[in-house]
């Protein structure tokens, strides 16, 4: 009984104790509040194709949420202009999951929903982040893959 209260104490106790990494969890990674990236990777949709693309994203708060924008180009047979906003969470700074909406332009317009996923490295001042979305066009889901390189400014 006596062993089961001190155990209880001391869960008590280290429950209320600061630690210094929420404070690190709050700021944004690296302190700087714009990320630039260049994407490359492939779309599969039946077919796989090569994918270029570029995100730009702004922390705002210490909340862990960024506000950002990509544009993406599929070389597929009918070449696909992707544009769209993303809505960011990045959790303990590394693991990054993000949704929003966007337009497909190849001819004609069609308005998609986006769902992505990444983990995001920084070695020496760049960001390297392996990353998969899902687009759902008109009842269709999209997948894409590939690696993103960037900078915090």
């Amino acid at each position: 009984m006596r062993a089961f209260l001190a155990a209880a104490l001391i869960t008590c106790g280290l429950a209320w104790t600061p630690s210094s990494s929420a404070a690190q969890e709050t700021a944004p990674p690296e302190g700087r509040p714009n990320h630039a990236q260049l994407y490359l990777g492939f779309t599969t949709n039946g077919s796989t194709e090569f994918t270029l693309g570029g995100k730009f994203s702004r922390h705002e708060g210490d909340r862990g949420l960024a506000l950002g924008g990509f544009t993406e180009i599929i070389f597929a047979d009918n070449t696909e202009f992707l544009l769209g906003a993303l809505l960011q969470y990045h959790m303990r700074g590394r693991l990054v999951l993000e949704a929003g909406p966007g337009v497909v332009f190849n001819g004609g317009n069609d308005f998609f929903f986006r769902l992505g996923a990444g983990w995001a490295f920084r070695p020496v001042g760049l960001t390297v982040e392996p990353r998969v979305t899902l687009d759902f066009i008109h009842g269709g889901t999209t997948l894409g893959y590939g690696v993103a390189l960037g900078r915090r400014f």
